[in-house]
């Protein structure tokens, strides 16, 4: 993959190093470091979530039998993405300040080179969704998949599942993936590629409620959006999409299942 146009490294018209005029030389978080604040940052996340499930369920009554289904509730479940996504992207924040960076720079947080690209990758992305759906019956997997029906069926608040699942995922989820897991490992040995790959399995596997069809294509869309991120040079991009990706879906369930609410 093309090397990303966003800096890491200062100008070469900067002053010597030994200069007291010199500007710090910033590095991002090396691999291993990455990966163990990575898993730092999935632990919170998981807290956030337990937290979120606790506080959802003392608002709302409830017998212990119903767990299961409180879990399964289109709007507690747009709750539970919202509140672990602020939580998430608060300390990937503070993980990239503490490296002495501004949160923004590191994790991607730029305008992207060429909006009419970005509108590109949009259509691409738009494009292979409405071809996925095309094919998935032909593949024996139910379109819409079984989960997203269960959450738009359980779902009162449009409103709360477009914020929840429209655009906090996709925010908190390309943040850490093609933010800061990317911005840690692109350097390494793994190379873009590499890095590409690895980023795209370990988002792959945080969708098991899906069947084999569906996770492959979340696979391949992931080294998609790491394209267009390296491309682009902006995180924005994979956000974008991602964002229009999931909002197809719920058009598609609008449309599928237009008796529920």
């Amino acid at each position: 993959m093309p090397t990303e146009t966003d800096p890491v490294e200062a100008p070469d018209s900067s002053p010597a190093p030994d200069s007291p005029t010199a500007p710090i030389q910033l590095e991002p978080w090396g691999f291993w470091a990455t990966a163990l604040l990575g898993l730092a940052i999935a632990i919170g996340f998981t807290v956030a979530q337990a937290v979120a499930i606790a506080i959802s369920w003392f608002l709302l009554p409830h017998g212990p039998e119903d767990f299961p289904t409180h879990l399964a509730d289109g709007d507690v479940l747009s709750f539970i993405t919202i509140f672990s996504g602020v939580v998430e992207l608060i300390l990937i924040a503070l993980l990239a300040k503490w490296r002495g960076w501004q949160p923004a720079k590191y994790l991607g947080f730029q305008r992207p080179a060429g909006l009419l690209s970005t509108a590109g990758w949009i259509a691409v992305t738009l494009i292979l969704g409405w071809i996925h759906s095309l094919f998935a019956p032909m593949a024996g997997v139910k379109s819409p998949p079984e989960f997203m029906v269960k959450t738009w069926s359980t779902t009162d608040s449009l409103p709360l599942l477009i914020v929840g699942i429209g655009l906090m995922a996709p925010l908190a989820e390309e943040t850490f993936f093609r933010g800061f897991l990317h911005a840690g490992w692109r350097g390494t040995r793994l190379g873009m590629l590499g890095t590409g790959i690895l980023t795209s399995l370990l988002w792959t596997s945080l969708h098991i409620q899906y069947v084999s069809y569906e996770l492959l294509y979340i696979f391949f869309f992931g080294i998609l959006l790491t394209m267009a991120r390296t491309r682009s040079g902006s995180i924005w991009t994979p956000i974008l999409m991602h964002a229009a990706n999931n909002s197809l879906a719920i058009v598609g369930m609008a449309w599928d299942l237009p008796g529920l609410s």
